[in-house]
């Protein structure tokens, strides 16, 4: 397809998609003997549309709600994100992590992995499926120093703490509110 010149000199239907053309802004036209025949966007930059977040579980993500229909409603193609999703995560095995979705308006997407959850990490250095229902209450593990340590040099990254004892403490801080004892 090449360009054309769009004039006011063809039929009356064209004349009216012209016009419609003409309003939405520039386009690539195609026509030929008979009229007006394709339509395209011309050439427009690639820009950012939507950027979403969602949790899922690193390698082991499949396109069933709620992964599925928050990326759909999105206008990212579910299978596609999984497939590269699991691919990236596969080492993870199953550990939930955070993920940055940058859709555009080409419909094509980026992604960016964040680390796990504090919650998540602290359960999983304590080995305990669930925080407790009552976090002034009975405790249901007790996290070392070490641990703490090991958690905020993993979480650095995306805390918004100026030093790793600030991080450290606002590690302390979820693992308490989760009845969580921590080591001083």
């Amino acid at each position: 397809m090449g360009r054309a010149s769009l004039s006011l000199e063809n039929r009356a239907r064209d004349h009216v998609a012209l016009c419609v053309v003409l309003a939405a802004g520039t386009f690539d036209v195609a026509f030929d003997r008979g009229g007006l025949v394709a339509v395209q966007p011309a050439d427009r930059p690639r820009y950012a549309e939507t950027l979403t977040s969602l949790m899922a579980p690193g390698g082991k993500a499949t396109p069933a709600p709620p992964i599925g229909p928050a990326l759909g409603a999105n206008g990212v193609n579910p299978g596609q994100f999984i497939q590269q999703f699991n691919e990236r995560t596969k080492a993870l095995n199953g550990r939930v992590v955070g993920c940055v979705i940058t859709v555009y308006n080409d419909r094509s997407f980026e992604f960016e992995i964040k680390s796990s959850p504090a919650s998540v990490l602290i359960l999983d250095a304590i080995k305990v499926e669930k925080g407790s229902g009552t976090p002034n209450g009975p405790k249901i593990g007790k996290l070392s120093k070490a641990h703490l340590e090991a958690i905020a040099k993993e979480k650095m990254e995306d805390l918004n703490a100026g030093s790793l004892e600030a991080a450290m403490r606002t590690i302390a801080g979820t693992a308490r509110s989760m009845g969580v004892e921590v080591e001083a």
